[in-house]
């Protein structure tokens, strides 16, 4: 912070304010839970009465940076920011994948294996808010009830590889999806074999119907 020269309440009883020169913007904000791995735990968490139909965490729309808030730049600097992000993830690995949960205004979401049948799931928002999770691989049905954890620490060391700065506007982390539960699912389903098992149990079901209608052709 750079002051004014000067000193407040001298001896000639006259004052003196301070200037401070704005702080630089980050590029982009995080929403996630607490910074794993001693990560930096950037600024104290805003509250905000939740909105269940904003698709983002309360916090994501209220916290000033700089002066002004994130949401508050231009649409043709948010696009931009949102497409350096996505072509940064890319390069270290991420897919699209069409089938996944799509909260509101999302705009991409981008996911990578991450070892022991979990995997990264980074979410965009048209307001340039990006939450990130990891989460049970979505080869295996279990997928869908299994628990989240942030994954802050792992998509913002992508971006500063990449120099893109972020800063943290909400600590904790509010999934919309799986379980609230700390364990993961101890059975692996290859949604695969689901799907297998349903065009099997279909034909199963065809073929008695076939047989059926048969045999009351005969009796006729």
């Amino acid at each position: 912070m750079k002051k004014v020269p000067g000193t407040a309440g001298d001896g000639n009883g006259s004052e003196r304010g301070s200037a401070e020169e704005p702080a630089p913007e980050p590029d982009l904000v995080l929403d996630s839970d607490d910074v794993e791995n001693g990560a930096d735990q950037g600024p104290p968490q805003v509250e905000v009465d939740p909105d269940p139909d904003a698709g983002l965490s309360p916090a994501s729309r209220a916290e000033p940076v700089g002066e002004r808030t994130f949401t508050e730049r231009s649409p043709a600097e948010v696009a931009e920011f949102l497409e350096r992000a996505k072509q940064a993830l890319k390069a270290e690995g991420f897919i699209e994948t069409p089938f996944q949960y799509r909260k509101k205004r999302q705009v991409f979401g981008l996911i990578k294996d991450h070892g022991h049948d979990l995997q990264l799931h980074v979410r965009a928002f048209a307001d340039g808010i990006i939450e990130s999770e990891v989460e049970l691989s979505n080869r295996y049905v279990e997928h869908l009830v299994s628990p989240r954890r942030s994954a802050h620490a792992e998509i913002k060391a992508v971006f500063e590889k990449h120099g893109i700065e972020t800063e943290t506007i909400n600590e904790e982390f509010q999934t919309r999806t799986g379980s609230t539960k700390t364990r993961m699912p101890r059975t692996r389903t290859k949604t695969t074999d689901l799907v297998k098992g349903g065009i099997g149990l279909a034909g199963a079901l065809g073929a008695v119907a076939v047989a059926r209608f048969v045999q009351r052709r005969k009796r006729r």
